[in-house]
């Protein structure tokens, strides 16, 4: 691939087209999540089925965690993937894989098929297919957002692929909970049970697919901004691409910020948990609820840092307030023998803690794409989601693990829910800390689209270095070819 130089024009446009790529990946994302998380809320019905009779083999447990693995060994090959190739091109490539891994474990369900060792293998086989598709769809929408949106439009971009992973998780942790037959005995119901759930999510695994099918623009006739012309970080060497992001001081701290934020979802998850221990009956609830308040919280936050540039302090403010209500849900746990007050309270809590822990997500993304530009945004965007996944796989541990701790609380033989709590609130506090001290970027893409001198002439510069490089690998070729013609 050669390098395009920048195209400078008065007029730039945007295209309805852009919606439908976008819309394309969202829903990709929000299907292939609710395969992921489509056993978490029926975990004893989809062991009874999967594993042999009177074992426990924990298949609801490893299909989820098979998905937070193929995230962190695969997240490498994901970026290198998505930065060779075209937008269109890996979207196509992820539908496909999340649909081909849902048909494989509509078939794990498949009432003829009896062994319950084939039943398994199907299962973890599809889930890794599936999984695999995660580490595409999603780091592509920072591309699509450079290439088809104009500037006020591209955190924006993000947030649509955030909020569609969050209606993955609610639906698919509902979804079974309607479908499912808790009084199933033999094995023909439950594999009923089971079946409904795959057919469902694997027909709406079409709808991307057929979306990315008959969406045939891989790019707009005429750019929407300056930047979006450059195609100077599709031709850097991918690891020298790498290397650019991880020894940039601002989005390493972009990346510490992003990755306790995101992570945090582990945390959520295991705090309703302790919602049982304490005497509340709201687990599964107050999750959705969270889930929805996100939602919004993160359409407002992006339409506002769209429309503003304040990237850095609606972060920092948000760090704070997650802080703060996770402290005050910590100390609100102690409350012994909870009324409908407390729990009402607790609905409250939780959908705070989710708007500020996750509008952080989709405006870091946008930082670190702007603090490593011209760099590509899939190489960016899949580091910061790498690392986060590699945290949020051990916080998953680490978090269970504490529980048992005997120090620093007298826990009477009871699980230690406190000092959980206590390591997700030092992990916001520190998140507090580096961002009010160390978080100061320099927002370079913006830079460019407003016509500033010293980064137009650096991507000038770097253009001319691609320019000379690809020159002297065609005369190389060519006289290779011209040796062995000889």
């Amino acid at each position: 691939m050669t390098s395009e130089p920048l195209i400078e024009q008065a007029n730039y446009r945007v295209y309805p087209e852009r919606w439908a790529v976008l819309s394309a990946c969202a829903i990709l994302s929000m299907t292939n999540i609710m395969q992921w998380v489509s056993y978490s809320t029926i975990e004893a019905q989809a062991d009874s089925y999967y594993c042999p009779v009177g074992g426990n083999c924990g298949a609801a447990f490893m299909s989820n965690q098979i998905f937070q693995i193929s995230a962190v060994l695969l997240g490498v090959g994901g970026m290198y993937f998505t930065s060779r190739h075209c937008v269109l091109k890996s979207i196509r490539v992820a539908a496909s894989l999340s649909l081909f891994g849902a048909l494989i474990r509509m078939w794990a369900a498949y009432p003829g098929v009896e062994c319950n060792n084939i039943r398994l293998g199907l299962l973890y086989a599809g889930t890794f297919i599936s999984s695999i598709s995660q580490v595409l769809f999603l780091i592509i929408p920072s591309k699509i957002g450079r290439i088809w949106f104009p500037e006020r439009q591209r955190t924006m971009a993000n947030v649509v692929n955030i909020n569609a992973v969050q209606l993955g998780l609610i639906f698919g942790s509902l979804l079974p909970l309607f479908l499912i037959d808790n009084d199933a005995e033999t094995l023909p119901q439950r594999s009923s049970n089971i079946l409904r759930i795959n057919a469902i999510i694997a027909f709406l695994c079409f709808i991307p697919t057929v979306m990315s099918i008959f969406t045939t623009s891989e790019a707009p006739p005429t750019p929407p901004s300056l930047s979006s012309t450059s195609t100077v970080g599709e031709t850097m060497p991918f690891f020298e691409s790498i290397g650019t992001c991880l020894k940039n001081g601002q989005f390493l701290v972009v990346s510490f910020i992003f990755t306790v934020a995101f992570a945090s979802q582990v945390c959520t998850l295991h705090a309703t948990t302790i919602l049982d221990w304490r005497g509340y009956s709201l687990q599964g609830s107050v999750v959705s609820v969270g889930f929805a308040c996100a939602i919004i919280g993160c359409q407002l936050a992006g339409f506002l840092v769209d429309r503003t540039g304040l990237y850095k302090e609606v972060v920092k403010a948000s760090s704070v307030l997650s802080f703060v209500s996770v402290v005050t849900l910590r100390f609100y746990f102690n409350i012994e023998d909870p009324t409908w007050m407390h729990s009402a309270i607790i609905y409250i809590l939780f959908g705070v803690i989710h708007i500020f822990m996750m509008i952080q997500a989709p405006i870091c993304i946008e930082m670190g794409v702007e603090i490593t530009f011209p760099v590509d945004e899939t190489i960016s965007t899949g580091i910061l989601i790498l690392l986060s996944n590699i945290w949020m796989l051990l916080l998953y541990f680490i978090m269970h693990w504490s529980e048992n701790w005997s120090f620093w609380y007298d826990h009477e033989g009871k699980k230690n829910w406190k000092v959980s709590m206590d390591i997700w609130a030092f992990s916001l506090l520190l998140s507090v800390f580096v961002s009010l001290v160390f978080l100061w970027p320099k927002y370079k893409r913006t830079l460019l689209d407003n016509g500033d001198e010293d980064i137009l002439a650096e991507i000038r510069t770097l253009e001319a270095v691609a320019e000379v490089e690809s020159n002297s690998k065609s005369k190389t070729r060519s006289s290779t070819i011209s040796g062995s013609i000889e």
